[in-house]
């Protein structure tokens, strides 16, 4: 093999900046699905372990993926907003407390709503792939 056709191979390896995208897109896409099963799941009485485990790590992803929304130049502005909330209400620092019937209403509701949004940010991301 000559060094042109090592470096043919090696180009097709790398991913482009398109590429990146739908992969970063693809794994977001299974972090809403995931936190939406997740969710769904709180609502049967479980161990405190995995409601905090839970309230942390989805106040980190609401927290980053508002971030990432509010800096984006296509501002899904409802959207952006529900995130800062879920964020807050997720917030293990200040916790907001409910009675268990309350969060299992927010819990199904947001799970659901985030499996939406998986199904919404795949679609958008095959939709790119076939432009």
């Amino acid at each position: 093999m000559t060094q042109t056709g090592y470096s043919e191979i090696m180009a097709d390896e790398i991913p482009t900046s398109e590429q990146s995208i739908q992969n970063k897109n693809n794994f977001i896409s299974g972090l809403y699905l995931a936190f939406g099963i997740a969710l769904i799941i709180a609502a049967a009485p479980l161990p405190y372990g995995f409601y905090t485990l839970l309230r942390v790590s989805l106040c980190l992803f609401a927290a980053t993926m508002f971030y990432r929304n509010f800096k984006s130049p296509l501002k899904e502005t409802v959207w952006t907003w529900a995130l800062l909330f879920i964020a807050i209400l997720f917030n293990p620092v200040f916790p907001i407390h409910f009675p268990k019937e309350i969060w299992m209403v927010i819990d199904i509701a947001l799970g659901i709503t985030f499996l939406l949004q998986s199904r919404k940010t795949r679609r958008a991301t095959e939709s790119n792939l076939h432009r």
